[in-house]
């Protein structure tokens, strides 16, 4: 199968892990500062702005800040680019942010077409005659992680493979690729450490995604 009919919907996340101030990050105070248009964040669609947890979309990007946890999402290809961007500035204005660890997330879902094609995939990835004394069974979920990064870098490369909600026909799955780093020994994360993390493996995080899925179509005979 051509990747290009495989692949509905590009989604990425990206998850800074550390102490932040959800507060602070709202739509008047990007604009203020030059991240985002005064006209944005006028029409941004705000669920909730408070000291635990604040959440709101723009048309192209959904911030969620939790003490904890700061996730920026996008669901449309051509911004990905500018998210990455947008986060840069952010912390930027926030340098004091200690950022412990930086999840560089690509979320494929894939329209597999047909029933026969969506049975095999599951069974190819997780045989399901290991499974015969269930009736009609069938794989949700598998999750497979490398412990020790094949670059060297403190951190992991997981993947996850479920059912897509996102597709439109009935035989979709998610394929969601989580390339996590974490500090050396030696860093502290107040130094801007994830930030370079960011710029230096952004690019290089997306090629990844796609070398992964289509060795993974490819060992399946998709």
């Amino acid at each position: 199968m051509d990747i290009k009919s495989f692949v509905e919907i590009k989604t990425l996340h990206l998850t800074f892990v550390g102490n932040f101030n959800p507060a602070i990050v709202q739509p008047f105070w990007l604009a203020q500062k030059g991240l985002i248009r005064e006209s944005e964040a006028q029409e941004v669609k705000v669920e909730v702005i408070h000291n635990e947890f604040t959440r709101f979309s723009l048309d192209w990007v959904r911030i969620e800040v939790r003490q904890d946890r700061f996730d920026v999402h996008c669901s449309q290809e051509p911004y990905f680019d500018i998210v990455r961007d947008l986060c840069f500035g952010i912390f930027n204005y926030l340098k004091e942010t200690p950022i412990k660890a930086l999840g560089i997330n690509h979320i494929w879902h894939c329209d597999l077409k047909t029933a026969d094609k969506y049975y095999e995939f599951g069974n190819s990835l997780s045989p399901l005659k290991n499974f015969d004394f269930l009736n009609d069974a069938r794989m949700i979920l598998l999750e497979i992680i490398e412990l020790k990064r094949s670059d060297g870098k403190p951190g992991a490369y997981r993947i996850r493979i479920e059912p897509s909600d996102k597709v439109s026909s009935l035989f979709g799955v998610a394929i969601n690729v989580n390339d996590h780093f974490g500090l050396e020994p030696n860093e502290s994360g107040q130094n801007g450490e994830m930030l370079k993390i960011l710029k230096n493996n952004f690019d290089a995080s997306g090629k990844r995604v796609e070398e992964v899925v289509n060795l993974l179509l490819a060992n399946l005979g998709i």
